[in-house]
């Protein structure tokens, strides 16, 4: 199937000019000035375009009419075909009295349209740069207010982050985790004692969103942040992916008390002190903001200045605490943000392949039957499965799509159950020694293959010269039959899924055919297609139908 997709893409970049009998070209033009004096003009567009592109002698009268129907016939005007037309005409040697003024008239038209746009391109960018200027003059406006409430609270945050400190200390029942941290003891993770939030504190209010950095902070209170990089996502303009999460206690706007800082792949917790880090930390690797996988713990400490980390060990006992140490779906594109992820506190096992829907298929934000509906995909579809839970059974998926240059722009959807899911190699018999591929993927191709010849066949139709006549259709007809018979007798297939899933690859990969259907014109273009279809179409026959055995008796 690739070779066919590389095969049409090298088809339709071609821009050779068509070639046609000359005695074709008399009959387009004959066909054209009939619909032309008729009023059929869309018509006679087609007919005088077939004659220009021939060898006939009357070619260069042709490719006037069509520049001269096209001034005539469409609104608003294309500039650009007239004078194409018209300058084709005088190529060829045809040249009367309206050429030249149309000529003129459409070049001037057009140079106008171009002017225009530039005006208007132009000023669209000085007003960028008013923005972009207007931006910058607000955001060092914003980090100069901020830094004078800074200094301005500096007293208060120092003394209240020293009565925090003696608070912490004396915290009754979490007073030894809290010591526990501070001397990079983790035994609270490995037995399932450890307590987010130990002082039980209120969330900070209000949001980061709505705050009003002069007259108000984050005091005595648990809130969550997020960094990218060295800089709060609230004080970046710009390209600012988030790069950190942290969740703990403030104190007048600084960390002060317990924090936990989640990484991408990492989550570190100490006990913060003046909005620093303390001297001890606990590290879960594995486990971030975006990953759950099978984690390691280390402590690390400071010595001569420098972090040093301990080994790692397995962490059995915290599973149950991925509840405690949530994910966040973080976007990776502008507005940046990150929102509490419920379902990914799921810990899942990785899959990494290709699925097809056996069914309507509901997808869900979290892997819940009463959860939000996403979106219902239909039989047939393919997507692209990231992990399963390992609690209950449900995949979380993406849809497969890319730019056009194979890169990866499918979007994650959300989770579907398992059960309406099989992988392209349970659906297409992918265990088989019998064929070049596996049956599945041949009988998708043939159904591909089949659609192409169709639509070929019938754009046509009613015309003396076809791309494919009836005879060949009815033969490849015949064979798809056959085919279809074999491939689904023999290994068991789900013709019904193979071909829902190969109609939406056609109406993915082949949109190029309906476009030229809906021309009608005939193209040495559109005729190699339909000769490259039928050879496709015979190489699955040859395979399938000559691997047939028959009886010699």
């Amino acid at each position: 199937m690739k070779k066919i997709t590389l095969i049409f893409l090298t088809l339709f970049i071609s821009l050779a000019p068509n070639t046609v009998f000359a005695d074709y070209g008399k009959d387009a033009y004959d066909f054209g000035m009939k619909f032309a004096k008729s009023g059929s003009y869309k018509e006679a567009i087609n007919f005088f375009k077939e004659c220009a592109e021939s060898n006939y002698i009357k070619k260069g009268e042709c490719a006037f009419n069509v520049g001269y129907l096209i001034s005539r016939l469409y609104t608003p005007r294309d500039y650009n075909q007239e004078i194409k037309w018209l300058e084709l005409s005088k190529m060829y040697g045809y040249e009367d009295d309206q050429t030249e003024p149309m000529l003129q008239v459409s070049k001037a038209a057009l140079a106008k349209i171009k002017a225009d746009a530039k005006k208007k391109a132009d000023a669209k960018k000085k007003a960028e740069q008013k923005r972009l200027a207007d931006a910058k003059k607000a955001e060092q406006k914003r980090l100069a207010d901020a830094k004078k409430a800074e200094e301005k609270a500096e007293q208060k945050r120092l003394a209240d982050a020293k009565k925090a400190e003696e608070a912490d200390k004396k915290n009754g029942p979490f007073a030894q985790q809290i010591t526990q941290i501070a001397e990079g003891d983790y035994s609270s993770l490995l037995d399932g004692s450890f307590v987010k939030n130990p002082n039980n504190l209120p969330i900070c209010q209000p949001s980061l969103k709505e705050i009003d950095f002069d007259t108000q902070v984050w005091d005595n209170c648990w809130g969550t942040q997020t960094w990218s990089g060295k800089r709060q996502s609230q004080q970046c303009v710009g390209n600012c992916p988030i790069t950190r999460v942290f969740e703990g206690e403030y104190h007048d706007f600084k960390w002060s008390g317990l924090g936990i800082n989640y990484y991408p792949e990492f989550i570190w917790i100490t006990i913060m002190k003046n909005g620093g880090w303390g001297k001890n930390a606990w590290g879960i690797e594995g486990w971030g903001f975006e990953q759950r996988s099978e984690c390691k713990l280390l402590g690390s400490k400071v010595v001569d200045g420098k972090w040093v980390d301990s080994e790692k060990t397995d962490c059995p006992g915290i599973r149950e605490l991925s509840a405690i140490f949530p994910t966040f779906d973080c976007t990776k594109s502008y507005p940046f943000k990150c929102d509490l992820n419920l379902s990914e506190n799921f810990l899942k096992t990785p899959v990494g392949k290709e699925y097809v829907a056996t069914s309507s298929a509901s997808v869900r934000e979290q892997p819940f039957n009463d959860s939000k509906l996403v979106k219902t995909i239909p039989k047939g579809m393919t997507v692209f499965v990231i992990s399963k839970t390992e609690t209950n059974d449900w995949y979380l998926i993406k849809e497969m799509k890319d730019n056009g240059f194979g890169e990866d722009i499918g979007q994650k959807l959300g989770y579907s159950p398992v059960e309406f899911f099989l992988s392209m190699d349970e659906i297409t018999s992918n265990d088989n020694n019998t064929y070049s591929e596996s049956p599945g993927n041949l009988l998708i191709d043939a159904y591909i293959y089949y659609m192409v010849i169709k639509k070929m066949n019938s754009m046509r139709q009613g015309y003396a010269v076809t791309y494919i006549n009836n005879s060949q259709m009815k033969k490849v007809k015949n064979k798809m039959v056959e085919i279809e018979k074999i491939l689904v007798s023999e290994f068991g297939l789900d013709e019904d899924l193979l071909w829902d899933t190969a109609m939406r690859k056609y109406d993915q990969d082949y949109s190029i055919i309906d476009l030229m259907e809906s021309t009608g014109t005939y193209t040495e273009d559109g005729n190699r297609v339909g000769m490259i279809a039928l050879l496709g179409f015979d190489t699955v026959a040859k395979e399938v139908l000559g691997s047939k055995k028959t009886k010699d008796f």
